[in-house]
């Protein structure tokens, strides 16, 4: 998927839902791989499912949250 979005030169995406975090790590990961090639995240999310470890890997992935 990532290689798609750079031959389109998507340059931002925005995650949203029901509630995007429902899908756990797949979620981080994916969004680690968008941070990695330079494409600007926006999250929207309750945040209700947050761990505290997610909220660090989050942190590192630099994403917008609403």
């Amino acid at each position: 998927m990532i290689r798609v979005l750079n031959k389109n030169h998507v340059k931002r995406i925005t995650v949203t839902g029901g509630e995007p975090l429902l899908l756990g790590e797949e979620l981080l990961d994916f969004l680690s791989l968008l941070h990695d090639q330079k494409i600007h995240t926006c999250l929207s999310t309750t945040g209700i499912f947050l761990s505290e470890k997610d909220v660090l890997r989050l942190d590192g992935c630099k994403p917008n949250i609403t």
